[in-house]
């Protein structure tokens, strides 16, 4: 059975699906680095 067709026929999935897209995109923002000015360095020829 292909996974629409599973979706359709048990919406609980669908949420659940969506409640760990959601929880996996805030720990992921959460875990970004967050430096005001990063230090880079600019080569020269």
């Amino acid at each position: 059975m292909d996974i629409s067709r599973q979706f359709i026929n048990n919406p609980t999935r669908v949420w659940l699906a969506i409640l760990l897209l959601g929880v996996g995109g805030l720990l992921a923002l959460l875990n970004i680095g967050r430096l005001e000015d990063p230090a880079f360095t600019i080569k020269r020829r």
